[in-house]
């Protein structure tokens, strides 16, 4: 069997290592690139093989989110059939179950970086699409505006944080998420539930004393 080798690291400021870490910096901004492509691209398709959804409209406002809102905050929310295999994707599947689809935008809050779906039937079953966003709402992470008037609400389903008019933020993805969270502004973050705080904690997102709880228990959507 042939060994791999392990390549020797690179000396900071010789040619070689300028010229590898310009590589790496290149392959990077192609990579973004792509990935923004193909989130601006899954969702023209989708919003552009869409019809009008009175009845998904319906089903979001007997769960209390206000579609004006929604609207002017993420844009419009498509039902569509999708499988949740666990590991926090979904993939669309014509044979799947009918969820809610909706754009994740990048910390600017101007882009589209991935696509995010929770199951109709089960509001605590989500996940991404390209595995690219850590956050639903990073933007409301990085805002000090976000921590003027209370704590920062991270909410465990997309519903919730619908529900909550887009304040605060869903994670996604906790290594992905992390690096935001690093960059937040001075002030507490709060969690929807005890079982919710101690998760946050657990992943290394938000230090104990940076955090309140607003419920003991879960709260039913």
């Amino acid at each position: 069997m042939t060994q791999k080798r392990n390549r020797p690291p690179l000396v900071e400021g010789s040619a070689a290592s300028n010229t590898d870490l310009a590589r790496q910096q290149i392959k990077r901004e192609n990579t973004l690139k792509t990935t923004k492509y193909q989130a601006a691209l899954c969702l023209h398709r989708l919003y552009a093989s869409a019809w009008p959804d009175r009845s998904g409209i319906n089903a979001l406002q007997r769960h209390g989110v206000d579609i004006d809102l929604m609207l002017n905050m993420v844009g419009p929310v498509v039902r569509a059939l999708a499988t949740f295999p666990g590991d926090g994707f979904f993939d669309f599947d014509g044979m799947g179950e009918v969820a809610f689809v909706i754009p994740a935008m990048h910390e600017d809050a101007k882009r589209q970086l991935d696509i995010v779906a929770w199951s109709a039937r089960k509001h605590d079953v989500f996940g991404f699409l390209l595995g690219t966003a850590g956050l639903l709402g990073a933007d409301a992470i990085l805002n000090p505006a976000s921590f003027q008037l209370g704590p920062c609400p991270i909410w465990p389903t997309p519903l919730r944080w619908l529900q909550a008019s887009c304040t605060g933020a869903v994670v996604l993805d906790a290594e992905l998420a992390r690096a935001i969270f690093e960059k937040a502004p001075a002030g507490m973050f709060l969690a929807e539930h005890e079982e919710a705080a101690d998760e946050l904690v657990a992943l290394g997102l938000v230090p104990p004393s940076r955090l309140m709880v607003k419920a003991k228990k879960p709260v039913a959507a």
